[in-house]
């Protein structure tokens, strides 16, 4: 049995080559599945892409800061954790409407903000506030030169009716909740931040 030097230096079976049998590796291989290749990521997410094994938020995907200031970065997760050790108390009962929701959408918002918005878990919160910065990003792109805030809201102005599927009136909605209204406020606060 001959080997042949790679560039490695590791050594290759010449036998397998000539007779066409696959090593034990090659047959490991051939027999994985094939994932789907994933999206390039645009601009705003920065050459991140999400994995499957770390399920991000699409706050935490397009890196929007909750804290108070623009020089330091805090996550959604990072903000809910000094709301909760601030004494914020979230919901914590069963919560069947959530069943099976990953993400909200002008179909589903009303099954997780009710009227009184008492009952918001922490896992509710965090479907809401992606929706709401989803709401921003979906305005922002709409808008035709550089994006502030001032032409933001302007945008959403022109977009707002009293409808139950509009998604400007979700999102007002939504900023009913003091904790939901703080971390979308910071978030715009340090994306467009104020001259």
């Amino acid at each position: 049995m001959d080997s042949l030097p790679t560039d490695a230096g590791n050594t290759i079976d010449s036998s397998r080559l000539e007779t066409g049998t696959p090593s034990p590796q090659t047959k490991q291989l051939q027999e994985a599945p094939i994932s789907p290749p994933r999206k390039a990521s645009d601009t705003k997410t920065r050459g991140l892409l999400p994995t499957s094994a770390a399920k991000q938020s699409s706050a935490q995907e397009t890196h929007w800061n909750f804290s108070n200031t623009r020089h330091t970065f805090l996550s959604l997760d990072q903000y809910l954790e000094e709301k909760r050790a601030a004494g914020f108390t979230f919901f914590s009962g069963k919560e069947p409407w959530l069943k099976g929701l990953d993400k909200l959408n002008w179909q589903t918002f009303f099954r997780v903000c009710t009227q009184e918005m008492d009952d918001i878990s922490e896992r509710a919160l965090r479907l809401v506030v992606d929706y709401c910065l989803e709401i921003i990003e979906e305005f922002e792109a709409k808008i035709p030169s550089k994006s502030s805030r001032a032409r933001l809201e302007a945008a959403l102005d022109l977009q707002w009716a009293e409808q139950y599927e509009n998604k400007v009136f979700q999102y007002r909605w939504a900023l009913r909740h003091p904790v939901i209204n703080e971390a979308v406020t910071r978030a715009l606060n340090n994306r467009f931040p104020s001259r």
